[in-house]
């Protein structure tokens, strides 16, 4: 499909066809993240283990990464208000370079 159109469009084709697969990423990051935040979870690429293994560590140790879960739903956030921009602005630069009937393949 896209890579059918020549020259500038078949880039500006594939930039808009990888934003548009990160934006889906992203979508599947933020609900996946709000699921551990609804059943009271942190993933593992975000739990902080304790140093020392006492009671008080622990309970600091699972608050520091309830913290990491929320800045991380928060940066993931601000990720995807940036790309549905972008998006946007690579959506009709794209309508001026390939047809209406391209458009709608891609």
């Amino acid at each position: 499909m896209v890579l059918n159109v020549p020259g500038l469009q078949h880039a500006a084709g594939l930039y808009y066809v990888n934003s548009t697969n990160k934006e889906s990423r992203l979508c599947q990051h933020i609900a996946f993240n709000h699921r551990c935040r609804w059943y009271g979870l942190t993933p593992r690429n975000l739990a902080m283990k304790p140093i020392v293994s006492t009671q008080e560590c622990h309970r600091i140790a699972a608050k520091v990464s309830w913290q990491f879960l929320l800045a991380h739903v928060e940066q993931c956030y601000g990720k995807l208000c940036r790309l549905e921009t972008d998006l946007f602005f690579q959506k009709h630069q794209l309508e001026f370079v390939v047809s209406q009937q391209r458009l709608a393949i891609i």
